[in-house]
């Protein structure tokens, strides 16, 4: 016992308000068979408006009673047949008093399949009472209505609980000829009378009402006790002593259980102070009922205090009370039940679209918070959820993107999630407005982030909250732009100017030839690039427009360059120095030393007359004669 109480202190201790507690009522069903056999079934049913039992009606059945504990303050109110309400008449097989319906079948044709018992709210009642015709104790428990009538009206309009106990004709001799008159008696309790007074005042030749007065035993005198009103809970020991019961027409309406009865002098109703019920619980759910455990999927015995009709039953799911119940009645074994089922959420987009890693949180109408699942594929489903109202709320890295309201009822529940995510898409150029390609933007703020590689100039992001977001362009893993990003629903094109342009530095040498492969600097406030030139002897930077100095390190090139924003581009001409120099200039020299010789040599050729060859040595000459005469012979 002290393990229990301990228990029962450590849940109570954890619990959260669950708001109102659910009231739930045992309503102990009676089937009589044709072969004499009865069978009693208790059936809890939550308390609502429209409250409603269906029962079934099975091959060999002849009749059912459908009783509540008089502590219970809802009741039978009316009867349905097959969808058509009953006018509750005894010699028609049907009867609605008080706490009980019953229905005898071998009276009704055609035989109903389904028996429906609707139930209303009354007020609550000892298991025992005295009913009286004087204004005595607790007030008015019903009235008799004893009616002539020249014919009966339909009573099925009748919006009143009431039943015709008899009827029968009755002939009135008159001077001129025998008049034939119906004769009703009839019972309303829980109601007013009226309804059934004014339809049968158009028929009636004579009405009488005579109401019945209620009182607690023991605060009336027996002699004034026309009746003892009897209703025995089903697993309580109560003993009855002296008494007889009643064989008048509205005794004979009554069932065995509740009963009218006849005190005898030494009359007695002994009650327990407590009822034992035999309490189980559906797997997965722990009860804390009257100051004791009920495990999930167990059972355990449970006193409940007489003159309180009813019992408090928690419901607790790893330590988080889920609900709670007010109980009336009593059954020998009552199972409470797990009241949980089925929730499943979809997520979708602002473009209708599945949304995938999206956190799904679950609370309950009164804020208490449930349970939390990641949508995969656009869903998610909470397997075991309480019965009642939450708020679904879907989140991306703590920031709530979408909210809904829901019911989970017994057959469990699915809704839709529309949330505010988007679908970016991200275009980056230059200050000049030309685009960006391959690169890779990063989303990052309020717990989101995001990265995409803008192929072809595109970067592409999937549910996004709309949101104020950092947004850092890289290329090659460096940073090329910083800026802000203003994320907004119903948009999801975005064109980015980042505030970088690009510096190309052509080497060439002093011939104008491409110089490749040379290491270029380039250094500005707090930064600094280098690159090699390309086979075309360009070198290509992406910078911040401003003032930067230029270094070609193999050349010995420095100087400073402005960039705008429209960007640059350098032409470094490479000077040479004197060891390249002295074989190009040596080479030069001996060409020009080589034309200057041939000019030289043709200014210096002499033209000779023949005159001037006869002052010289003929014999040359006449051997040059001699020489070509000879070639000419």
């Amino acid at each position: 016992m002290r393990a229990c109480a301990a228990l029962v202190l450590a849940l109570l201790a954890t619990a959260l308000a669950a708001g109102r507690p659910l009231q739930v009522f045992i309503v102990e069903v009676t089937y009589l068979y044709a072969n004499g056999d009865t069978y009693r079934d208790y059936v809890l049913v939550e308390w609502s408006e429209r409250c409603r039992l269906d029962l079934s009606i099975k091959g060999g059945l002849m009749g059912l009673v459908v009783r509540v504990d008089s502590s219970t303050p809802f009741k039978p109110a009316a009867l349905i047949l097959d969808g058509l309400r009953a006018v509750p008449d005894v010699e028609e097989g049907v009867v609605l008093i008080e706490d009980f319906a019953a229905v005898d079948l071998t009276r009704i044709t055609p035989r109903p399949h389904v028996v429906t018992v609707l139930f209303a709210e009354y007020e609550p009642k000892p298991l025992a009472y005295a009913l009286t015709d004087m204004p005595r104790g607790e007030g008015v428990w019903g009235y008799i209505i004893e009616a002539l009538l020249k014919s009966v009206p339909s009573l099925r309009a009748v919006d009143a609980k009431f039943t015709v106990l008899a009827r029968r004709e009755v002939t009135l001799p008159t001077s001129f000829d025998n008049v034939s008159l119906v004769e009703v008696v009839a019972l309303v309790t829980g109601s007013s009378p009226n309804p059934l007074i004014e339809s049968l005042r158009g028929e009636a030749v004579e009405l009488r009402v005579k109401p019945i007065y209620y009182a607690k035993l023991g605060e009336v005198d027996l002699v004034h006790v026309k009746y003892v009103y009897l209703n025995l809970p089903a697993s309580c020991e109560v003993r009855v002593e002296s008494f007889e019961r009643a064989g008048d027409v509205l005794g004979r309406a009554f069932p065995n259980n509740p009963s009218l009865l006849h005190p005898l002098p030494s009359f007695k109703v002994l009650v327990p102070g407590t009822c034992q019920l035999n309490v189980c619980s559906e797997e997965g759910v722990d009860y804390v009922v009257s100051s004791c455990v009920v495990r999930g999927g167990g059972c355990a015995k449970v006193s409940v205090d007489v003159s309180k009709g009813k019992m408090e039953a928690h419901a607790y799911m790893e330590g988080l009370r889920v609900h709670s119940s007010l109980v009336y009645g009593y059954a020998p074994t009552l199972t409470l039940p797990s009241r949980v089922a089925r929730l499943e959420v979809r997520v979708i987009d602002a473009d209708s679209e599945p949304v995938d890693n999206v956190t799904v949180l679950i609370s309950r109408a009164d804020g208490a918070f449930y349970g939390e699942r990641v949508a995969v594929n656009g869903s998610c489903i909470f397997d075991r959820v309480p019965l009642g109202s939450y708020i679904v709320r879907a989140f991306v890295g703590g920031r709530e993107v979408g909210a809904a309201r829901i019911y989970v009822g017994s057959e469990g529940a699915s809704t839709t999630l529309r949330t505010a995510l988007i679908d970016v898409e991200l275009l980056v150029t230059y200050l000049d407005g030309e685009q960006i390609e391959d690169y890779v933007a990063v989303l990052n703020g309020g717990g989101v982030r995001r990265t995409a590689v803008g192929h072809s100039g595109v970067a592409r992001f999937s549910d996004v909250p709309a949101a104020r977001y950092n947004l850092t362009i890289l290329r090659g893993g460096r940073v090329v732009s910083s800026t802000v990003l203003e994320v907004q629903e119903g948009r999801r094109r975005y064109v980015v100017v980042a505030n970088i342009t690009r510096l190309y530095v052509k080497l060439v040498d002093f011939l104008g030839r491409p110089l490749s492969g040379v290491s270029v600097e380039v250094r500005g406030a707090g930064v600094e690039f280098d690159a090699h030139t390309a086979s075309d002897g360009v070198a290509r930077f992406e910078v911040i427009p401003g003032r930067y100095h230029l270094y070609v390190p193999s050349l010995g090139v420095e100087r400073l360059i402005e960039v705008g924003s429209g960007g640059e581009y350098v032409v470094v001409r490479a000077s040479m120095d004197l060891g390249m120099m002295l074989p190009v200039l040596a080479l030069l020299l001996a060409l020009l030393l080589a034309v200057k010789m041939w000019r030289r040599r043709g200014d210096s050729v002499e033209v000779l007359d023949l005159e001037d060859l006869a002052l010289k040595d003929h014999r040359g000459i006449h051997g040059v004669q001699r020489d070509w005469g000879e070639f000419k012979h």
